[in-house]
């Protein structure tokens, strides 16, 4: 889907249910990312869905990630 704000900003997302709970995912916004792009991804997220893993979790993981190995440098 895409949502557009009042300031007119445009945001590709997909919206998935995973052990009985929707969830919403980013995906990225226009014009950095164009619509066949984010079809590309959204079809990706598809693909990690049917392989049972959870996109959303594992971009949150790796951000956190990031973070800890900071926090120990």
């Amino acid at each position: 889907g895409v949502r557009v704000s009042a300031g007119g900003r445009k945001v590709f997302f997909y919206i998935y249910s995973l052990a009985g709970r929707r969830r919403r995912m980013t995906i990225g916004g226009y014009p950095t990312l164009s619509l066949n792009e984010a079809r590309e991804q959204a079809l990706s997220i598809t693909k990690e869905l049917v392989a049972g893993r959870d996109p959303a979790r594992e971009k949150r993981v790796a951000a956190q990630t990031g973070r800890i190995t900071d926090l120990i440098d």
